[in-house]
């Protein structure tokens, strides 16, 4: 009966860290909008609110990050390789604006998970995961850091050179997503966006914004800018 007084002092002293902490989040956040802490003009990607939430935990997100990278680490040497991705999941929301960790899951999957598969198809899957891993999930939580030399290595290591078996296979598959979305318009960036502005064909101008969005949502490219590389 002694230690009562003692649990609720401890209880409610974790809704005051708990408390504290979202008011520390909130007032980061409102910190980087009112100061554009953002460079090159991008701004990184607002929080689910479930990643606000783990956000706003303190101390306890902490621990539950090193119980899931300690996890994580079992599940490797067990080869257990698909948990280990919705652990990846959970720790990106847990620390969606920490670089490495975004760096290291890609790393992981593309190259040391992928080459414990025969050269084929599922070792394809893998280093794609790795790769969507930066594209669809680190960047827009991080757009003004390395992430994008991260992935540009990996396109160059992965796709260009010979240094996997499966480099053909790499080369194939990215080459039929590309043309699957811009072989209409001859995989040139110009064409699309010339026929944005086409006004006197409607049905071409509908393809063209549907090979943009296309281009956003599954390439994460983005076709401002590849009109530009192709001027340049």
């Amino acid at each position: 009966m002694r230690r009562q007084p003692l649990q609720v002092l401890w209880l409610f002293v974790g809704i005051g860290i708990f408390l504290g902490a979202r008011h520390f989040q909130a007032n980061m956040v409102q910190s980087r909008e009112t100061h554009d802490l953002n460079i090159m003009g991008k701004k990184a990607e607002a929080p689910p609110p479930e990643v606000s939430f783990a956000l706003s935990m303190g101390i306890f997100r902490s621990m539950i990050i090193d119980a899931l990278w300690m996890r994580a680490v079992k599940l490797q040497e067990e080869k257990r390789f698909y948990e280990i991705v919705h652990l990846y999941d959970l720790i990106g929301k847990l620390q969606p604006y920490d670089e490495k960790v975004w760096s290291y899951a890609a790393w992981n999957m593309s190259y040391n998970i992928s080459v414990t598969f025969p050269a084929g198809e599922e070792r394809w899957r893998w280093v794609q995961n790795g790769m969507n891993r930066l594209k669809f999930h680190g960047i827009p939580y991080n757009p003004n850091g390395g992430l994008y030399s991260d992935l540009a290595h990996m396109y160059s290591h992965k796709y260009s050179k010979n240094l996997d078996d499966s480099h053909l296979l790499y080369k194939t598959r990215f080459a039929e997503q590309v043309q699957g979305v811009m072989g209409e318009f001859h995989n040139s960036a110009g064409n699309i966006l010339k026929a944005l502005n086409q006004n006197e064909d409607e049905a071409l101008r509908k393809k063209a914004l549907k090979a943009k969005e296309e281009l956003t949502s599954e390439l994460a490219m983005d076709l401002t800018e590849m009109g530009k590389m192709e001027e340049d």
